[in-house]
């Protein structure tokens, strides 16, 4: 009887991984992630283990199951993200030794220039931080100040501000690394108020909800975890022109619906990232000018500004490589604004660029 069950057992081992091993063999192979917003691996001998890991049957409800498992067991960081209370994923915060070298960057900037803003944006790993139930063990706030404190370029600081309206009403989204349309309207007000301009009041803009289910990239991070959110848009605007730039390509509108129907829901604000966009605004011809070098976070801050300016340049430098002190001077920009939430301003350093 052992015999008979052990060879059973083998028997069924076998059926078990042979039939996981056809369905891997016959089942159809994605390119792109849409869930993840990131391209699988291509068959190839140097990384076919990662090739295996990316198209393997079931990933994803596999994937989830595990990160259920190891929520359970207590671990709170998984993949780079925390479980945090009322349905928080918030990403860690992950500085460097670069401080130095990027106020360096950045004063020279303002020399050349002149009129130069920084805005940092503090990430939901500090304004959320009662959401953790532990206090990070890097606080942004310090790297914040620090930064301010080397700097001759004039600095917003947001952490006060945000700390405050934060307990009224949610400034960044659950499942996101982004702020969400109501904590970017509250930086529009600190910086125009540091600029000595006016703003107009939050009910001017009449904010309208375009989705209901969307599941940021933290949720992406965290399979399994993350439940469906709202989006907000600026629903009053002038009309405008909008040319991007390398993709030789000019509309009419700053929002793109159609992004509604991806899981990348984020870039329905200006299509999402690219190199250099310039929007005109055709109810103002007075020449003021603005240029926006930012991350993604400014995605969803430009539309405030849009009123306030007859252009608004708007340059990523990921994707932009030409010498951005020219194109200023080219082209006759007065305002300057530097845009980057902490997290990124550390992980990418395209800030580098501006040297």
């Amino acid at each position: 009887m052992k015999k008979i069950n052990r060879v059973l057992f083998i028997f069924i081992f076998f059926l078990f991984h042979i039939s996981f091993l056809l369905i891997f063999l016959v089942s159809p192979k994605e390119n792109f992630s849409e869930y993840e917003n990131r391209y699988f691996e291509k068959l190839h001998f140097r990384t076919f283990s990662t090739y295996v890991s990316d198209h393997f049957p079931f990933r994803n409800s596999l994937l989830s199951i595990h990160n259920h498992f190891q929520a359970l067991l207590g671990k709170k960081n998984l993949n780079g993200i925390y479980l945090g209370k009322d349905d928080y994923l918030i990403p860690e915060f992950k500085p460097n030794n670069a401080t130095d070298y990027t106020v360096r960057i950045i004063d020279d900037f303002q020399k050349k220039n002149g009129n130069v803003d920084l805005m940092l944006v503090p990430d939901s790993i500090l304004i959320n931080e009662s959401k953790l139930g532990f206090s990070p063990l890097e606080n942004e706030s310090k790297y914040i100040h620090e930064i301010y404190s080397k700097l001759n370029t004039n600095s917003i600081d947001l952490t006060s501000d945000f700390m405050e309206l934060n307990t009224y009403e949610p400034l960044y989204y659950k499942t996101d690394h982004h702020w969400n349309s109501i904590g970017a309207y509250y930086a529009y007000i600190d910086y125009q108020m540091s600029r000595g301009k006016d703003y107009y009041p939050f009910e001017k803009f009449a904010l309208e909800k375009v989705s209901d289910d969307f599941l940021g990239t933290s949720s992406s991070k965290l399979i399994g975890f993350g439940k469906k959110e709202d989006i907000y848009r600026v629903g009053w605007n002038p009309e405008v022109s909008v040319e991007f730039v390398l993709e030789k390509r000019i509309e009419d509108q700053i929002y793109y619906s159609e992004h509604l129907k991806t899981k990348d829901k984020y870039s329905y604000f200006l299509d999402g990232n690219h190199a250099l966009i310039v929007i005109d605004n055709k109810e103002r011809n007075d020449g003021s000018s603005i240029v926006i070098i930012k991350n993604s976070y400014a995605n969803c801050f430009i539309p405030y500004l849009i009123p306030h300016y007859d252009k608004i340049h708007v340059i990523d430098l990921r994707y932009y490589n030409d010498n951005v002190t020219n194109y200023i001077t080219d082209h006759q920009i007065q305002d300057k604004l530097i845009l980057y939430n902490l997290n990124n301003y550390y992980s990418d350093l395209s800030i580098i660029k501006l040297k």
